[in-house]
């Protein structure tokens, strides 16, 4: 049996759209405690309620390597601004 380096888990909004999304990589496990400690990594989702496209995504929010993404989209709904 293969033993098992990491996974991905996802969880979902009522409309079926990625909330959450959470990596696991057992392999840094192995190395110095300053790299064990990026084991795990957290991305959330915002969306808009009524278009359903992405408004935001955050990556390990909270953390001292965060970054979040903000998207805007014109009267069409088609993206035209990215801010990081």
């Amino acid at each position: 049996m293969e033993k098992t380096l990491g996974f991905t888990c996802y969880s979902y909004d009522i409309h079926g759209n990625v909330k959450t999304l959470m990596q696991d990589n057992k392999r840094l496990l192995s190395g110095a405690e300053a790299i064990a400690s990026q084991r795990f990594k957290r991305i959330d989702y915002d969306y808009h309620l009524i278009s359903e496209k992405v408004n935001m995504v955050l990556y390990q929010k909270d953390s001292l390597d965060a970054f979040y993404h903000y998207y805007n989209y014109d009267a069409h709904n088609h993206l035209f601004l990215l801010m990081k």
